[in-house]
């Protein structure tokens, strides 16, 4: 039997993960605090969590990556680091932003951004209603008044299935900002 290795990749956040699954186990979750040296530590991360399984970059047959919102730099070098194990690997790209990747009902999704703001976004029947924003912490409550809002969490006991909902891209695809880049 052919093992089928897939990393999950969402670095966007302060509390970024790198999940492996191997033929659709989950065997490894790594929640980990962001701060600013992914360039320097992502591709180890990921490694560390291969040896474990007696697995390295190789052996990667599916690269899915939460694209973003989120930290700028962190998006680039998350985005970076899934394209280059693509292109190398030859293994299948997948990608979801972050709000799709959160929702699974209606009502306002919340991301924690740097400082004190966070990006919103709302949901009817499954699907976006409203054009993500950048919003201040404080106006929050302005945005969604009394309605159901779903903060980000970690995704850690049902990520399998929300492994369909990635799109599979190739290597050249482009990020999407909120807001401009610096």
């Amino acid at each position: 039997m052919q093992t089928e290795v897939s990393v999950v990749l969402d670095v966007t956040s302060n509390n970024s993960y790198i999940a492996l699954i191997v033929n659709q186990t989950l065997k490894q979750f790594d929640i980990y605090e962001n701060k600013n040296n992914l360039s320097d530590s992502l591709i180890e991360y990921i490694s560390h969590i291969l040896s474990k399984q007696n697995l390295a970059l190789k052996d990667i047959n599916n690269i899915y990556l939460v694209y973003g919102p989120g930290k700028f730099s962190a998006m680039r070098i998350g985005a970076t680091v899934a394209k280059s194990l693509s292109l190398l690997n030859k293994s299948n790209l997948y990608i979801i932003d972050k709000f799709d990747y959160i929702s699974s009902t209606n009502g306002w999704v919340v991301v924690k951004s740097d400082g004190n703001k966070s990006f919103i976004c709302h949901y009817s029947n499954n699907k976006k209603d409203t054009t993500p924003q950048l919003v201040e912490d404080s106006r929050i409550k302005d945005h969604v008044g009394n309605e159901q809002v779903i903060y980000e969490s970690d995704n850690k006991d049902n990520i399998i299935n929300k492994l369909p909902l990635f799109k599979k891209v190739d290597y050249t695809f482009e990020l999407e900002y909120l807001k401009k880049p610096c």
